[in-house]
């Protein structure tokens, strides 16, 4: 977080509405800012191998309320790629087309709740109903709203940060909030959120 927030800092002092920052992480003093780049490359950026253009695409229509705001939505949609790797590197797990997973709530507790593995989604869901009960519907746990194309059509839905536990693996992600009531399963797991796993859809069931 200190990294993005030094970033974010550096941004607003400079007033340019969009700014390159490099920066170098201090053994004593901790993120330090080398310059400001007001015209960085869309390419392939050395510090992570992914290119600014695409990523600039995702977040054009989001609105931003203030630096933690912008931190979290940085995290939710960026970070996940590296967690990945150091997942895969823990083995790759193998999981069926359901499962039961533990899910964080608000308190801090962890609560199990049967998943569906669904490999054709994109992204990971959660029923609003379940996410209500566990506390995570707060205004501050709300990372932006985003339209999603569902069976009924186009809708408006909030994106909230979810934590689970799955395969004995903790991932922190993003989940959009829908009515999955009368669904028998509250949570579905898209292939961001399965990275590192092998999913066996004749494995039993749980």
């Amino acid at each position: 977080d200190g990294v993005l927030e030094t970033a974010v800092r550096a941004q607003e002092v400079s007033h340019l509405g969009y700014v390159g920052v490099d920066i170098v992480i201090h053994p004593e003093k901790g993120p330090m800012v080398l310059e400001l780049n007001a015209q960085p490359g869309l390419q392939i950026q050395l510090a992570n191998g992914a290119g600014l253009k695409k990523r600039l695409e995702r977040v054009e229509d989001l609105e931003v309320a203030d630096m933690e705001h912008g931190v979290k939505i940085a995290k939710a949609l960026f970070a996940g790629r590296f967690e990945n790797r150091k997942a895969v590197a823990e083995g790759i797990k193998t999981i069926g087309a359901s499962e039961e997973i533990k899910v964080v709530s608000a308190s801090k507790k962890r609560i199990k709740v049967a998943a569906k593995i669904d490999t054709g989604a994109w992204s990971s869901s959660i029923d609003k109903e379940l996410a209500e009960e566990l506390g995570l519907m707060d205004r501050e746990n709300i990372l932006w709203y985003g339209k999603k194309i569902s069976a009924i059509g186009e809708e408006r839905r909030p994106f909230i940060g979810v934590t689970f536990y799955i395969a004995g693996r903790k991932i922190s992600t993003k989940m959009s909030v829908s009515n999955r009531k009368n669904l028998t399963y509250k949570v579905l797991l898209g292939r961001t959120d399965l990275q590192g796993f092998l999913v066996r859809p004749w494995i039993s069931q749980k």
